[in-house]
């Protein structure tokens, strides 16, 4: 197999370097979405909540958009003043009302149903039958329908 001689003695096979470029490309992409977004290098810290930058409101055409959100366990309680992020549920539902035409999902899993988490008692499931059933199990019927691969 070709490898490449880096200096201090580290040696990158060409397996690797196709994975290296995969992620440098990926890099480029999230840097340029952020970039789209408003984001200031440095301003962001971890715990910090962010709002989304909204392109429309700039008198820009909309690109994409960045947010980081998080699945937090439910009852979980924070100290007075702390940071509320968004839950994963609350990303899902804005995304799905805030859609103009479609919605594109590649998804390696997801739980959004009970049935999806091989429960019925999943309570964190609930809120996502209710979203489910009240779009419509028809990708038809939903707005912002779309194909879930």
């Amino acid at each position: 197999m070709m490898s490449l001689q880096l200096s201090m003695g580290f040696r990158l096979r060409l397996r690797d370097t196709g994975l290296l470029l995969l992620f440098l490309m990926l890099a480029g992409l999230f840097t340029c979405c952020l970039g789209l977004s408003n984001f200031q290098p440095g301003v962001f810290r971890m715990g910090q909540k962010r709002s989304a930058f909204r392109a429309s409101e700039a008198g820009l055409e909309p690109e994409c958009q960045v947010e980081l959100v998080e699945s937090i366990p439910e009852n979980l309680t924070f100290s007075p003043g702390a940071v509320r992020h968004s839950s994963t549920f609350e990303a899902w539902r804005t995304l799905l009302e805030n859609a103009e035409k479609s919605i594109y999902l590649s998804a390696f899993y997801w739980t959004l149903l009970s049935k999806d988490t091989l429960t019925t008692t999943n309570s964190s499931a609930q809120v996502g039958n209710k979203e489910w059933e009240g779009r419509g199990e028809n990708s038809q019927e939903r707005k912002g329908a779309g194909k879930l691969g």
